[in-house]
């Protein structure tokens, strides 16, 4: 172990020597897991923070609530006309973004009817999809591109070196490279990545780097995060894919407040792509990060997720409490209760923030907080946010909610469908069943009257169905099948 010094801006303290009043942070760099990356400090943030001498932060202000606004939302009082009309502004400058909806998780290209069996190509029964541009790779003894309109061969990488998986996932945004990963023999934390560029298939670059449990994940198109042990500490890295510059890092101090609980005992490193949301869990801390390296939150354990107009909305594990946030991830205000942000969502109707009130769905105004509507009935999660609908799930039972007024719109029964990873075009919302030994069937529902457009059968074998830069695809253990 060395023992380095690093000042508040994450430059080494050459012979410890630092203005008088600037914090300086002393910790213990674990040099056989760092050796290979060149480490030049970091910058601390979030936990990281220590308080100047006489400086007292209340616990709202460690919680990043500095901008809270006064009062809880459920006492909050403010005329009805007043909240329709801030709330129209924020709707008129930015609520007709309706479109890249197949850019995001689940999204689609317009379905013009039932699905069908385009092309079908053999897999291994270990294969891994990732999304590739305008094509869907196989990781299974090499890397192979299909164009996801024909089936035809686009490119193929031979010899990757034992590589067990690779990034972006199906159902993730298409980047511009896509990045296998490797295990490096005789190096517990060692990783090797390859680096291909997505749309000629060319490799770009190849390098071993180290990262905490050899989880490396993609923030970004052109950036990849990882996480180090520093001293008794986390240091949360981004850098880019090919070669390795540092874009940001922050330093985690281990959590020694009242939540350490079941979650720390989990060890995850999670990017939300779309959402542009860096979350690290476990090793005896939690925090989450925007693309940026933004800290949203801090000292508690939150669940964050992205809204409209690139806000976010926490909440507070085991509190029953959240926080709506800024861009630039500051505290706007704080509501009872817990948000809903489904993975597949557009940028429609941002002027409403919707959250789950136990008992009700509650619209909230983006810009003060009041309530602007309840639409009563429980709620288990939220399913989809598309074209001004929010479509939320209780059991087996589908609602759709109005955004801009709470009215129910519709509801359906769907008892033997999985809606683990809705897909959707923006006109239908496209669910599987469970599985069977005859297979699963797919279900597109209107999202404008709730009513079974189409019901198709994808045959016996199928695991799992994903969307791939906008088209669906069935994946057994033995083939790949494009059905739009």
């Amino acid at each position: 172990m060395a023992r380095r010094k690093f000042g508040s801006d994450g430059v080494p303290v050459a012979g410890g020597s630092r203005p008088a009043r600037e914090v300086v942070v002393e910790f213990e760099v674990d040099e056989a897991l760092d050796a290979d990356d060149g480490f030049d400090g970091f910058v601390p943030g979030g936990a990281g923070r220590r308080d100047e001498p006489g400086e007292e932060r209340s616990r709202d202000e460690r919680a990043g609530r500095g901008r809270r606004r006064p009062g809880r939302l459920g006492v909050l009082t403010v005329g009805v006309l007043a909240v329709a009309a801030a709330a129209s502004a924020l709707w008129t400058g930015i609520a007709s973004r309706h479109g890249g909806l197949a850019d995001q998780p689940g999204g689609l290209h317009r379905l013009d009817g039932p699905v069908e069996q385009r092309w079908v190509v053999p897999v291994g029964r270990r294969a891994d999809i990732i999304a590739a541009d305008g094509a869907v790779a196989v990781l299974d003894h090499g890397l192979t591109a299909y164009d996801a309109v024909s089936g035809e061969v686009r490119w193929r990488v031979a010899g990757l070196s034992g590589a067990n998986s690779c990034l972006p996932r199906p159902n993730e945004p298409v980047q511009r490279m896509i990045v296998c990963r490797a295990p490096v023999p005789g190096r517990p934390n060692g990783v090797r990545i390859t680096v291909v560029d997505t749309h000629s298939g060319a490799v770009v670059g190849t390098r071993e780097l180290t990262a905490l449990g050899r989880d490396v994940e993609f923030v970004g198109a052109d950036r990849l995060v990882r996480v180090l042990r520093a001293g008794a500490g986390l240091i949360v890295r981004c850098e880019d894919v090919v070669d390795g510059s540092i874009r940001w890092q922050k330093y985690l101090e281990p959590h020694r407040g009242r939540h350490v609980s079941f979650p720390y005992a989990l060890g995850s490193l999670s990017v939300n792509e779309a959402a542009g949301l860096v979350t690290v869990v476990g090793h005896g801390t939690a925090a989450t990060f925007t693309a940026g390296g933004r800290r949203i939150g801090a000292d508690d354990l939150w669940v964050i997720g992205r809204l409209p107009a690139d806000r976010y909305v926490g909440s507070g594990y085991g509190r029953g409490e959240g926080v709506v946030f800024d861009e630039q991830a500051r505290a706007l205000f704080d509501f009872v209760g817990r948000g809903l942000t489904p993975a597949l969502a557009d940028e429609s109707v941002a002027g409403v923030v919707p959250v789950n009130l136990y008992g009700a769905v509650g619209g909230l105004d983006a810009l003060t907080g009041a309530i602007l509507w309840r639409s009563e009935g429980e709620v288990d999660r939220a399913v989809a946010r598309v074209r001004g609908v929010l479509v939320v799930q209780s059991g087996a039972r589908l609602r759709a909610i109005d955004l801009m007024d709470g009215d129910e719109r519709w509801t359906a029964s769907l008892p033997d469908t999985a809606v683990s990873t809705p897909m959707s075009d923006g006109e239908v919302l496209v669910l599987a069943t469970s599985g069977t030994p005859d297979g699963r069937d797919l279900v597109a529902v209107s999202l404008a009257d709730g009513r079974a457009v189409w019901q198709r059968a994808i045959g016996p074998g199928v695991e799992r169905v994903v969307a791939v830069d906008g088209r669906l695809f069935a994946v057994s253990d033995t083939a790949l099948t494009a059905l739009s």
